[in-house]
């Protein structure tokens, strides 16, 4: 088929191609969208956590800041 055989498409044909090609788009994007918004969501829930544990490749790195039940509070109250 040539170019110069090529028919316009009629603007209702075009009108039914449109939501279909939205839909594959989305349906594209979807899964690279979920990707990259995952670690980001990681990072929040472990920069909020109090204790923890982060593997890397590289390095582990673990976190407490829970008060530990056993010790006694060091501030001074007089009444």
């Amino acid at each position: 088929m040539k170019l110069n055989e090529l028919k316009r498409v009629s603007k209702d044909d075009y009108d039914k191609i449109e939501p279909g090609a939205v839909a594959s788009v989305l349906v594209t994007l979807l899964p690279q969208l979920i990707y990259a918004i995952t670690p980001i969501i990681g990072l929040i829930k472990s920069s909020l956590s109090s204790a923890g544990e982060m593997k890397t490749k590289e390095a582990t790195y673990k976190w407490d800041y829970t008060k530990d039940k056993n010790v006694q509070n060091d501030n001074l109250v007089i009444f």
